[in-house]
């Protein structure tokens, strides 16, 4: 859940060569805007921005390590209010931010990294990403993140941790820090970002267990057309002859992040994520997997399945994260065998995720066959 800038915006970007870089004022001299609803105003006391379905940014404030601070005065309305920093060009990013109608639940808080603008709060769920943060509505409280090389602790109205990220898992590099608000209005006040590097001493928060047996890479194909594969019982070779595939691991509770594999349009929001199983005999084999938002599984160049796990699809309550809520029984052949899931993405997090019990005669790769 978050806005970002595009590349247009970041284009001729002056770098910074003062340490620290306060708000002074929130004007064109020194701030940029995107989105709907951006103005100053004297709020609650204080110079505020107020951002609605916007974000703000700062050409002159490049930042990888060091402490970005802030006065954030939210509502208890349905939105999404954050920080986004190290933002590259390419639309990758690391995103920190706030569930205000959410104060004190397990997801009050979120991490997500950010690639090709691509979100992944469904993949990136539990106590490595979210905090069970009490948030104060309607009045303001300090905001203070500070990001060491690969981690990063969240305080808020003091100096004790409210919320410890273990691991950042996206740009490594210099980038650009940006605020903002999604859907609700929230007000920013008094920003002020610092590169000098803050220590942090490590915590440990153990990582989410990883199911038995799951395929620790996918062989993956570039983004194409949900409108290519939608209508197909079966794959042809012809279909995948011309297709040029990379391998991705599996990282969390062994899922796939595909958000990597390129940027994501309305019209092009699918990849194919494919396996070779190789058979001594023909046999059954269970396989237990999850995906994020649609899928549509082919065995062989049939179809066999077709699935929507989209925010709210199996009840009012279900936010789509990714698990291996499903399984097929797959009736293999002699030798090789080509399993392909079609995955489409509407938003939220982009994922395949599969696993098999040990099975004897069986084995799973992602050689093409």
């Amino acid at each position: 859940m978050s806005i970002a800038i595009r590349a247009t915006f970041i284009g001729g970007l002056a770098v910074a060569t003062a340490a620290s870089i306060s708000q002074a004022q929130f004007d064109s001299t020194a701030w940029r805007f995107a989105g709907d609803s951006a103005r100053v105003e004297t709020f609650a006391g204080r110079s505020a921005l107020m951002l609605r379905d916007a974000l703000a940014y700062m050409p002159a404030a490049r930042f990888r390590v060091g402490t970005i601070e802030f006065d954030l005065n939210v509502s208890s309305a349905l939105g999404f209010v954050g920080v986004q920093f190290r933002m590259q060009g390419a639309g990758d990013y690391e995103d920190f931010y706030f569930r205000p109608m959410n104060s004190g639940a397990p997801d009050a808080t979120q991490y997500q990294p950010v690639f090709h603008g691509n979100t992944g709060w469904q993949i990136y769920v539990g106590p490595r990403y979210t905090a069970p943060i009490v948030l104060t509505h309607d009045r303001w409280m300090h905001v203070k993140l500070v990001v060491d090389d690969d981690h990063a602790a969240v305080f808020i109205d003091g100096d004790t941790i409210a919320q410890y990220i273990p691991r950042l898992l996206g740009p490594k590099s210099t980038g650009i820090v940006a605020i903002y608000s999604r859907f609700t209005a929230a007000r920013f006040a008094n920003v002020r970002i610092d590169t000098t590097r803050v220590a942090i001493p490590p915590r440990n928060i153990p990582e989410s267990e990883t199911p038995s047996g799951i395929v620790p890479r996918w062989r993956v194909s570039p983004v194409m057309s949900e409108g290519r594969i939608a209508a197909k019982t079966t794959l042809a070779p012809d279909d995948l002859r011309a297709i040029r595939w990379t391998e991705l691991p599996a990282t969390e509770r062994g899922i796939v992040n595909l958000g990597v594999a390129g940027p994501r349009s309305a019209d092009t929001n699918t990849v194919l994520a494919a396996l070779t199983i190789q058979a001594d005999a023909p046999r059954r084999l269970p396989f237990r997997f999850g995906f994020s938002d649609r899928a549509r599984v082919y065995l062989n160049g049939r179809l066999i399945f077709v699935g929507d796990d989209t925010y709210r699809s199996r009840d009012p309550r279900f936010l789509g994260t990714v698990g291996l809520y499903d399984t097929l029984v797959l009736a293999l052949e002699k030798g090789a065998n080509t399993l392909i899931v079609a995955v489409s993405e509407g938003s939220g997090g982009w994922a395949i995720s599969g696993a098999f019990d040990a099975s004897p005669g069986v084995a799973v790769s992602t050689r093409a066959p």
